[in-house]
């Protein structure tokens, strides 16, 4: 409670009942807003990501999505591992322009 607020006695059930949060108030964050992950994690994402980057330009032509061994954290999270396919399509689409 905020300190202009009258702190209530522990019988005063009505007031505790006036000051408890509203629906409106309870409302959660949607799965779209939750906490973002460690420091750690997510340079362990963007490790791989720049590691398996750097081998799709080497050689653009023999890398393929299925020849990737995704590591537990990823292969776990359905929405990371998506989000991974589509970085590593992007570089593998633009690595033959820069590789001419």
């Amino acid at each position: 409670l905020f300190c202009h607020f009258p702190t209530p006695l522990r019988s005063d059930a009505a007031f505790l009942e006036s000051v408890s949060p509203t629906a409106e108030q309870c409302v959660t964050k949607p799965e779209a807003q939750k906490a973002k992950q460690g420091k750690k994690q997510r340079d362990r994402y963007k490790n791989l990501v720049r590691n398996l980057s750097q081998q799709i330009m080497n050689d653009p032509c023999a890398w393929s999505m299925g020849g990737i061994q995704l590591p537990n954290f990823v292969g776990s999270d359905h929405d990371l591992k998506s989000k991974l396919h589509v970085r590593l399509a992007t570089v593998a689409e633009n690595a033959p322009r820069q590789v001419n």
